[in-house]
């Protein structure tokens, strides 16, 4: 797993990895990365190739590998040139090796599970619209289009505590300051976050699932408090009361 992924890393890797193994490898691939070179479009086709799995996860931000479930390899630097000093130099990075758990396992796994498993016809589409865009108008590169953007935006069943906002809409835009909106405005990265970026946060997604999932009728401040708490994967989980917050309203319950 890596956010940035470059084709001279995978091409060094295909050397040293024996052909009988299986290999999955999840990347970023935002529209941006691709554009402007922090990964690139060689990196599927040298994939594809090698009979290797190749997965996109829009949120990822994570440098690891696992191997064999056991050997669990983390650090800061991503699969490029530079993060990897293929050609004897680049970033100052630190990776460590440690002895996966079966949760640890189970969790990169799941990451896998959860992406969009690129195939030829996607790459093809995707590809097309990188060459189609403009270096010179950064607006149009920071996003797929609406039927890349479908397909490659899985939807978001689970949240970790620090997934979820802290505080509400009324605190957050607001001039008041304290260790909740702090945490929000670390979250989506800017204290005046626009409609698109808001959309992108897994909170949000995980909005969408449950609507999307449930009847009309069902959609009650309980019915959801209660789907967000079955939802979190944070151990151990907060209270249910701690989700809903100070509300007083008995019909909100």
């Amino acid at each position: 797993m890596s956010a940035y992924l470059r084709s001279e890393v995978l091409n060094w890797a295909k050397k040293i990895i024996p052909e009988h193994v299986l290999v999955n490898i999840v990347t970023k691939w935002a529209p941006q990365d691709l554009v402007f070179g922090a990964s690139d479009l060689e990196a599927f086709e040298i994939a594809r190739k090698q009979r290797w799995g190749f997965y996109i996860d829009q949120d990822l931000h994570a440098k690891s590998v696992l191997i064999d479930s056991v050997n669990l390899f983390l650090g800061s630097a991503n699969f490029t040139s530079r993060g990897t000093h293929l050609f004897g130099s680049g970033n100052n990075e630190l990776g460590i090796r440690v002895r996966a758990s079966d949760d640890e396992a189970k969790k990169i796994k799941q990451y896998v599970t959860n992406s969009y498993n690129v195939t030829m016809p996607m790459y093809m589409e995707m590809k097309s619209h990188i060459e189609s865009l403009d270096k010179l108008k950064e607006e149009n590169t920071t996003k797929w289009s609406d039927d890349i953007a479908i397909c490659i935006n899985p939807l978001v069943e689970h949240l970790w505590v620090d997934e979820c906002f802290h505080s509400s809409p009324d605190d957050f835009f607001s001039d008041k300051t304290d260790e909740n909106v702090e945490h929000d405005c670390k979250m989506i990265g800017t204290n005046k976050p626009s409609l698109e970026l808001i959309k992108q946060i897994k909170m949000i997604k995980w909005i969408g699932f449950i609507v999307n999932e449930s009847n009309k009728d069902d959609l009650t401040f309980g019915y959801i408090t209660q789907k967000l708490h079955d939802s979190i994967m944070t151990d151990p989980k907060p209270y249910r009361k701690d989700l809903k917050g100070n509300y007083s309203d008995p019909s909100l319950n």
